[in-house]
C-alpha cells in the first residue's frame, strides 16, 4: 500500500476536526436529537482517523443528512442566506469525504489483491 500525500492526511486532519466541532456543537443543545447527531459525529471522527473508508462514507452521509436538515424548520435557522451556506457548506462537505475516501483512506488488502490479479 501506498502512502498518501502529506498534504491530503493534513486535510483528512482538519475534516475530521471539523466534523468533530459540529459534533460538539450538536451535543451542546442538550436535546435528544442533537446528542444523536453529535454522537453519530464523533463516531465519524474516530473512524476517520483510523482511516477506515466506511467513516469517510459515514461522514458523507452525516454531511448529507445535516444538509437536508438546512431546508428544514429545524434547524433553528430561518433566514434563506444562512440557509444557502449551510447547504453549501454541507455539500462541499459531502465531496471532501468522498475524495478522501478515495485517496487516504486504507485499501483492504484483499480487493487489492483481486484488482492487480485481473490487471492483463
Amino acid at each position: 500500500m501506498t502512502k498518501p500525500n502529506p498534504i491530503f492526511i493534513v486535510i483528512n486532519y482538519l475534516y475530521a476536526g471539523l466534523i468533530g466541532l459540529g459534533g460538539g456543537i450538536w451535543i451542546y443543545t442538550g436535546d435528544v436529537f442533537g446528542i444523536t447527531m453529535g454522537l453519530a459525529a464523533i463516531v465519524c471522527v474516530v473512524t476517520i482517523l483510523q482511516r477506515r473508508r466506511w467513516g469517510y462514507f459515514a461522514a458523507a452521509v452525516w454531511c448529507f443528512g445535516l444538509m437536508r436538515l438546512a431546508t428544514d424548520e429545524y434547524s433553528g435557522v430561518y433566514a434563506e442566506v444562512w440557509k444557502s451556506a449551510a447547504r453549501g457548506l454541507c455539500f462541499v462537505g459531502v465531496v471532501i469525504a468522498i475524495f478522501l475516501h478515495e485517496t487516504v483512506a486504507a485499501k483492504n488488502a484483499h480487493s487489492v489483491d483481486a484488482d492487480s490479479a485481473s490487471d492483463p
